[in-house]
């Protein structure tokens, strides 16, 4: 937890819920470093409240790095942001049932996704959607049991001008807000 820019140098397990609080401005570099996340963890791996910033990119020539939960809990969420998220590449995978990889909360203005790849592998939505989400590019895929790619709930809003979205049983798209499609 803190301010700063911090560079993954080996695959790593978490335990605890990983801050950005209001305020601080994180950026994590996966580095082709993959974040495991411990079975006993029973909320967000990654979190930002209201007024944080938190960017997460994977600088590495391969692009392998990012968080996996693979453990199957009810609700998982890979990262939660009530502030404001920038995403430029990593792989997100959650093997939640009923959960997803990124929720945006209602206090997030101006979330962007520039790249990346988001897996929601057991009936979860990739990404959903309270607050408000520019997706510039990226791959979504809800890969089983009626899950859906992107969810924009009444409240929230999205506009996209890039990237690919899959659900292999579920919507690619489901929309009860306000959403721009420009292209993907």
């Amino acid at each position: 937890d803190g301010d700063g820019y911090y560079i993954l140098t080996q695959d790593s397990t978490i335990t605890t819920r990983l801050n950005v609080d209001a305020g601080e401005k994180v950026t994590l570099d996966f580095n082709g470093k993959v974040i495991t996340v411990s079975a006993s963890m029973k909320s967000s791996s990654l979190y930002t409240y209201a007024g944080g910033e938190l960017t997460l990119l994977d600088s590495s020539a391969e692009g392998n790095g990012g968080i996996n939960y693979s453990h199957g809990s009810v609700g998982y969420t890979l990262i939660s942001s009530h502030g404001n998220v920038y995403v430029y590449g990593g792989n997100y995978i959650s093997n939640s049932t009923a959960g997803c990889t990124v929720w945006i909360y209602k206090e997030s203005t101006a979330s962007t996704i520039y790249g990346g790849t988001f897996i929601a592998e057991n009936w979860g939505t990739t990404v959903y959607i309270e607050g408000n989400l520019i997706v510039e590019e990226g791959t979504f895929k809800a890969a089983e049991n009626n899950g859906n790619a992107l969810e924009i709930s009444s409240q929230g809003s999205a506009k996209i001008n890039g990237g690919e979205f899959i659900a292999i049983n579920g919507a690619a798209l489901t929309n009860e807000g306000s959403t721009i499609v420009n292209d993907g």
